[in-house]
């Protein structure tokens, strides 16, 4: 059973869920998505072709900790143009109006050496006085967070690059 809009947190991030700061919005919840992108296209970490993962868009992704996106308040997100880090992980998006109803090529993201949901809570972080949500940091990691992190990173060194995407339950 889901436990939307409660403070149940589940996973290696230490969601700020009893910060002050911030406030529960509301909104479903929040999860977290460590990914591993391959950093060049001529020197792959995969000695083989495949064994890579994409996933469809499923909720709302806010950002991740590596791309500088605009605050989510900071700006209207229009459907044509979307933010760096949507337009980064799921490029085709953009076109989905140009696509026949049901095609659901536009929502998948870019292929990823790794995919795995590292947090998840039904808490919704909405911070009044920066106007930003919650977004999910290396220092957000719990220690055993942070030891599959640094792992991951070991793992991939030199090829591939892990970004930690922060998605709103709505």
């Amino acid at each position: 059973m889901y436990a939307r809009r409660s403070k149940e947190v589940r996973g290696f991030v230490d969601f700020p869920i009893n910060d002050p700061l911030y406030k529960n919005s509301g909104e479903g919840g929040m999860f977290v998505r460590l990914v591993v992108v391959e950093n060049d296209e001529n020197s792959h970490w995969k000695v083989c072709c495949g064994g890579t993962q994409s996933f469809l868009y499923d909720e709302l992704l806010l950002g991740d900790d590596v791309i500088r996106d605009l605050d989510f308040s900071e700006s209207v997100v229009s459907s044509s143009e979307g933010f760096p880090s949507e337009n980064f992980h799921f490029p085709r998006l953009r076109n989905v109006y140009n696509e026949p109803p049901g095609k659901l090529d536009p929502y998948f993201s870019i292929p990823y050496l790794s995919v795995i949901t590292l947090g998840t809570t039904g808490w919704s972080g909405w911070n009044e006085d920066d106007g930003k949500y919650f977004r999910c940091r290396y220092e957000n990691l719990s220690a055993e967070g942070k030891e599959l992190y640094n792992l991951l990173k070991k793992l991939y060194e030199g090829k591939g690059t892990l970004y930690l995407q922060t998605w709103l339950d709505t």
